[in-house]
């Protein structure tokens, strides 16, 4: 599995690599599509899943994606409609899988919590959460 992300300040506790990926990508400081084709031997992954389908959109036809492969997308940086993917899906036959997590069905978002508790429990869920920061009392308005 590659991590591809902002993973904290250098040498923080989120920098390090996670026990469940095989490498992790910076994307603000590294060619994200040339780092997975490096990686991969220029296959491309399996899977992408990012919160931003505008730019992992582009990254198809960049050889991010191995044939056949998966892309799921739970939002957008743009509110507009953002590049189409269409030739990259030419060249690299792909499916996509879009969706708002506020607008998942009753049925959907119970098999996603069940699925989460099951990771929970099993000790298989690996995520890294920020620094807490200090909270302070809200007014309320008249």
């Amino acid at each position: 599995m590659i991590g591809n992300g902002r993973l904290g300040r250098e040498g923080g506790p989120c920098s390090r690599r996670r026990r469940s990926r095989d490498a992790t990508i910076d994307y603000k400081r590294e060619d994200v599509a040339g780092a997975v084709r490096d990686m991969t031997g220029g296959r491309g992954v399996d899977a992408v899943i990012d919160m931003d389908f505008s730019t992992t959109a582009g990254l198809i036809g960049a050889g991010i994606l191995a044939p056949h492969g998966t892309i799921v997308s739970y939002g957008s940086n743009t509110a507009d409609d953002g590049p189409s993917p269409f030739g990259g899906c030419c060249s690299t036959p792909c499916r996509l899988k879009l969706f708002i997590v506020y607008q998942l069905t009753a049925e959907d978002r119970r098999r996603a919590i069940d699925g989460i508790t099951e990771m929970m429990a099993a000790g298989r869920l690996d995520h890294t959460i920020g620094a807490p920061l200090p909270t302070r009392p809200h007014r309320r308005s008249a």
